[in-house]
């Protein structure tokens, strides 16, 4: 499953490592996105913080839905085995006492 699917570090600045802070980044795949001498640069992480947090959020939300449709689908198909079972059950009470 991808990152932005919900797991790992929801702190994480980094997408890729799920580091907390960039200068400590083992993967090396933010140090070279942002400089931190500029006041602009905790700007810009926090924006990248909210776009991937935003990113999480629908995905967990359509994950909800694809699993609400899981969910009806499956008590259809057991409202279906139920009414199979009471058809076999009738057929063999009807059978057994003829």
């Amino acid at each position: 499953m991808s990152p932005i699917g919900g797991l790992g570090n929801p702190n994480a600045v980094c997408c890729n490592c799920w580091c907390e802070e960039v200068c400590k980044c083992v993967m090396g795949c933010c140090l070279s996105k942002l400089s931190f001498d500029d006041d602009d640069s905790e700007y810009e992480l926090l924006k990248q913080k909210i776009r991937r947090t935003k990113k999480r959020i629908v995905a967990m939300k359509s994950d909800q839905m694809y699993q609400a449709r899981q969910i009806h689908k499956m008590s259809k198909i057991i409202d279906d085995l139920k009414m199979i079972i009471d058809d076999l059950k009738r057929k063999c009470s009807s059978s057994s006492s003829a």
